[in-house]
């Protein structure tokens, strides 16, 4: 078994735990790679709510790991998305989804995480992530078998003056 595992960075408590059911009987309940769980603010620091959730395989190491909230050193907050000068953005993502932010800081940084950097392998999804149909091979073998160094199973870019404005000073 290859040294890896899955991550995500979550917000929706309410499909959390759907999302992580369907990756253990379709997949993980075989492999057993770690489970890695990024969030912001307090929304999963329930000691309860984070049992329910390892408890969905006893076998699989499964940990919750709050990330600080901040706006990067080299930006200003004028220049953050939902102060620009934008319909589109402004309507889109109001300052009270300030979370999106920092998850797009995460997904552009997260080698930097300490956490990860024991894995030769990572397997990166989101809370709603459905693996809805079984897998019986592991996603980790197979790409040194095809030698590749990296794979995936969805690929968009349908780019648009909105999907622009949303990446502006990335």
């Amino acid at each position: 078994m290859k040294k890896g595992c899955i991550f995500l960075i979550s917000a929706r408590k309410n499909i959390l735990k759907t999302c992580l059911q369907y990756l253990n009987a379709n997949y993980n309940k075989v492999f057993k790679y770690p489970i890695l769980i990024f969030y912001h603010g307090s929304k999963y620091d329930d000691l309860d709510f984070q049992d329910s959730i390892k408890s969905i395989n006893q076998d699989v190491e499964t940990t919750f790991h709050k990330l600080e909230c901040k706006i990067p050193d080299h930006l200003q907050e004028k220049d953050l998305f939902y102060n620009l000068d934008c319909t589109y953005v402004k309507k889109s993502f109001p300052k009270s989804r300030e979370g999106y932010l920092h998850a797009n800081h995460f997904w552009n940084n997260f080698m930097d995480h300490p956490e990860l950097k024991q894995y030769e392998y990572m397997m990166r999804i989101d809370d709603d992530s459905w693996f809805k149909a079984p897998i019986d091979f592991d996603f980790f073998e197979e790409l040194d078998n095809q030698n590749k160094l990296m794979g995936t199973g969805y690929h968009w870019n349908h780019v648009s003056d909105r999907v622009i404005d949303t990446r502006l000073n990335f």
